[in-house]
């Protein structure tokens, strides 16, 4: 691609019958880049106008001020961000200010498609020639016989009557112009600015919320357009009326609008006594909570679903149960094992467990003897008084807790 490029820049300088325009497009230049910097004087100015026949935005504009200052200017973007619409607009400008304009494109298609954009009183004055397209030959011929006859009958002071009445036209519509921007200026400012209307201070848009949310209070202001209605304050009374409103203050005002509920809106003694009553039990219940809230599990429980906390309760409320019973046993020990194990130190009953699971198979075989032996030998003593004071003395040893020794330790 680079060596075709510079093949044809090669054949364009070995022509110097070629316009001078190739030249700059061929060859670099040292002359300066001028302003393109354009003030309202200077739009105003014929010489600086520019022709746009379809709508444009600023980037289109600039594209003129850079061709008035630079050889040439290069416009490029994706497909459908308006190049054709852009193209219209320079040719339109470039012939309004008498000069010649060449379109050229690789695809007659893209030719076609800026052809039809081109508004109906310029396209007669573009002579179009697409290859290939059928017919071309006779748009050519039409669009040169319509340059022929322009040319031929010109009115040049009809023309120049009719500049002047278009230049007049667009001064007029501009003065417009700067008179409905100074009118978007003076709202915008009164809709930012601060305003003092009326003993109402602020934006005109805060103004309105004020006046908006103060209509009730004015409504009775309606009833004196009624001519015929009594008036029921004198001048005198009115005026000291009005100095009194404008003397008290904001929390005259508050205690003032209050109003007292009636009689039979009030709860009964006998509620207000259970309402005070259920205040002070949640505030003592609250006092009393501030222990259970410094805990660190704290905000755990709090932030847990409530399906959650209800299972919590529901398992609190059996262990509770099942330590109450417990702790009730006719034994010395239990109430030991228990506290051991809400306190967290259930080693030592842990062990004993062990123990207990490994010789209550034994002991249970040796009370079952027991159970079914009878004492001999016992020297002129109650037998059955014997037996029972031996099984007695059997069961309190069993309900004595047992000493636990480290493995180590040696037994005395």
């Amino acid at each position: 691609m680079t060596a075709a490029y510079q093949s044809i820049v090669g054949q364009l300088k070995a022509r110097p019958e070629l316009a001078e325009g190739f030249e700059r497009f061929t060859s670099e230049s040292d002359a300066p880049v001028l302003s393109i910097g354009e003030s309202e004087a200077e739009r105003r100015d014929g010489a600086n106008e520019i022709y746009f026949p379809l709508p444009a935005n600023n980037e289109q504009r600039r594209i003129i001020q850079h061709l008035r200052v630079q050889p040439g200017v290069l416009v490029q973007g994706p497909p459908g961000t308006g190049k054709s619409h852009t193209i219209v607009n320079l040719v339109s400008h470039l012939l309004a200010t008498k000069q010649r304009v060449l379109v050229t494109s690789h695809t007659a298609r893209a030719l076609k498609v800026l052809r039809e954009k081109f508004p109906a009183e310029l396209a007669a004055l573009c002579v179009t020639h697409l290859r290939g397209e059928e017919g071309s030959r006779a748009t050519l011929e039409k669009s040169v016989q319509e340059l022929l006859q322009r040319s031929a009958y010109r009115n040049p002071d009809a023309e120049v009557k009719q500049l002047s009445a278009l230049r007049n036209g667009l001064e007029q519509a501009r003065q417009k112009e700067d008179a409905l921007l100074d009118t978007l200026r003076e709202i915008r400012r009164a809709e930012t600015d601060d305003l003092m209307l009326f003993g109402y201070s602020g934006k005109a848009q805060q103004i309105a919320a004020q006046l908006q949310a103060q209509e009730d209070q004015h409504t009775w202001l309606e009833d004196l357009g009624d001519a015929d209605r009594d008036v029921p304050l004198e001048n005198s009374e009115a005026t000291r009326l009005l100095t009194l409103l404008r003397s008290i203050g904001d929390a005259e005002v508050d205690e003032l609008s209050k109003r007292v509920p009636a009689l039979e809106a009030l709860v009964s003694p006998e509620n207000f006594a259970r309402l005070v009553y259920a205040e002070r039990e949640a505030a003592r219940r609250d006092g009393e909570n501030q222990t259970a809230r410094q805990h660190p599990q704290y905000s755990a429980v709090r932030d847990a679903r409530p399906e959650a906390r209800a299972e919590l309760v529901a398992a609190l409320r059996t262990l509770t149960g099942v330590v109450e019973t417990a702790r009730r046993r006719p034994v010395l020990w239990a109430a030991q094992a228990v506290e051991a194990a809400l306190k967290g130190q259930p080693g030592l009953w842990e062990s004993l467990l062990v123990l207990s699971h490994q010789h209550l198979p034994g002991l249970t075989l040796r009370g079952a003897w027991l159970e079914e032996t009878t004492v001999g030998g016992v020297d002129g003593h109650d037998p059955a008084t014997l037996n029972k004071s031996f099984q007695v003395e059997a069961k309190e040893r069993l309900r004595r807790p047992p000493v636990l020794t480290n493995p180590g330790e040696q037994r005395s």
